[in-house]
């Protein structure tokens, strides 16, 4: 069942959103990546995006060619709106009256023959040569230096042969690789509805490359994480006080931080955020890696934010915590009565980051659910914040998230328990 779970694993969200994250990351690195890798991953990425954008155009030129050809009324116009749309050769009249006569004069069965022979052409939509590429890129990444790009995210005919077809469905190769060569300098690719979500993957890929660029991309996922979320909470909650980067000393004399105190009247959100990646063995439901993975995302966070509400319920009053840079974090501890703990997480963990009951039962965490907060992508997190328009609203369902998780159980993501909530706002009824 977890094996289940984790296909939806995959990608994070809407396209838009998507693009604005994969870009942001990459322009946090650019330089470093561009001295390793010889191109700006920025203009590289925006050529994917516009590689999308010109197939769907493709598709939708395609589409209405074959309507124009099927919306006529005799065969003679059929074909003449066919060969005057597709780069066929012209049939003689005594040739033409010969294929009429083969599909019994039927011109539905005409217009379908067409429809299945303009087929023959769909190649030609997805397949990009790489001086196309180069002008894309305003010539900033040269034809012959895509190639070397290409030869990395690229796979020839018969490359996986030798392949476990068994990961196919849960750790699909062409991932990685979504191109096939189909010349020497022409790509193809069929995955061009999911290419923005695989964009921030291959980005990935190429700073995995060198351990330095690795390292420097994930210190930048964590700043970014948290970066984004603050700007978040204050853009959404502008009447609130917010503390990012508050330290303090817990009962065994350790200094912890955290790392976003949102203060709402008698409100607080303490929010943890953990940028880690969740690696293909995680994808597939391997156990150990699973494990790793939620501990690293889940519980760590959990125990970061349970720990930090129990210091400000312990001392209800006016606190000065240090920061790293900066003058201390004056937090006002004496109003607050209600705490709500939130984890942000940068990955996408499908329907397992919201169902927490689910990770207890496969024992991929041994905490009970008390112990567990609430775990939430951040691209998840601003779509809940745009559909809510009130503070109260926003502030009520997290709220409600986290009764329901620990009190009832339920199979979906985080966006069909926002569809549940703005059906009836998570009222259960007598039920509860």
């Amino acid at each position: 069942e977890m094996m289940m779970q984790t296909t939806a694993v995959r990608n994070w969200s809407y396209v838009h959103k998507m693009r604005a994250v994969t870009q942001d990351l990459a322009g946090r690195i650019s330089k470093e990546f561009s001295d390793v890798h010889g191109f700006d991953p920025v203009i590289f990425l925006r050529m994917l995006d516009q590689m999308t954008d010109i197939v769907q155009e493709r598709i939708n030129e395609h589409r209405l060619k074959t309507v124009e050809f099927l919306r006529q009324k005799n065969y003679v116009r059929m074909m003449d709106a066919y060969e005057a749309h597709f780069p066929v050769s012209k049939m003689s009249p005594e040739n033409r009256r010969k294929l009429w006569e083969m599909f019994r004069k039927d011109l539905k069965q005409l217009g379908a023959m067409f429809l299945m022979h303009s087929d023959y052409f769909l190649e030609n939509l997805f397949t990009f040569d790489m001086d196309t590429l180069a002008g894309l890129c305003d010539h900033q990444i040269t034809a012959e230096k895509l190639k070397e790009i290409f030869s990395e995210i690229t796979y020839n005919f018969g490359d996986l042969v030798a392949h476990d077809a068994e990961h196919f469905i849960l750790g699909n190769p062409v991932h990685n690789k979504p191109f096939i060569w189909i010349s020497d300098r022409a790509v193809f690719s069929s995955l061009w509805s999911v290419m923005t979500h695989l964009s921030i993957g291959l980005l990935e890929d190429f700073c995995a490359k060198n351990d330095k660029l690795r390292k420097k991309y994930n210190e930048v996922r964590g700043i970014y994480l948290e970066d984004e979320i603050a700007s978040l909470f204050k853009s959404t909650f502008p009447m609130a006080s917010i503390f990012s980067g508050s330290k303090w000393k817990g009962k065994d004399d350790k200094e912890y931080e955290n790392d976003l105190l949102v203060i709402i009247d008698k409100f607080a959100l303490v929010v943890e955020a953990k940028a880690g990646q969740v690696s293909p063995p995680a994808k597939r439901g391997a156990p150990d890696r699973l494990s790793k993975t939620f501990k690293e995302l889940i519980e760590e966070p959990s125990d970061q934010a349970l720990r930090f509400i129990e210091y400000l319920q312990e001392n209800p009053k006016e606190l000065s915590l240090k920061v790293k840079k900066g003058p201390n974090n004056r937090v006002n501890a004496e109003p607050l009565k209600y705490f709500i703990p939130l984890g942000v997480t940068l990955s996408h963990l499908g329907m397992t980051g919201s169902n927490l009951k689910q990770l207890i039962k496969a024992g991929v965490t041994t905490k009970p659910i008390e112990g567990l907060i609430t775990s939430v992508s951040l691209t998840d997190l601003q779509i809940v914040f745009d559909l809510l328009p009130l503070a109260a609203e926003k502030v009520h369902y997290l709220q409600r998230r986290r009764e329901l998780e620990a009190s009832i159980e339920y199979a979906g993501d985080e966006l069909d328990l926002l569809a549940w909530y703005l059906d009836d706002g998570f009222n259960l009824g007598p039920n509860e």
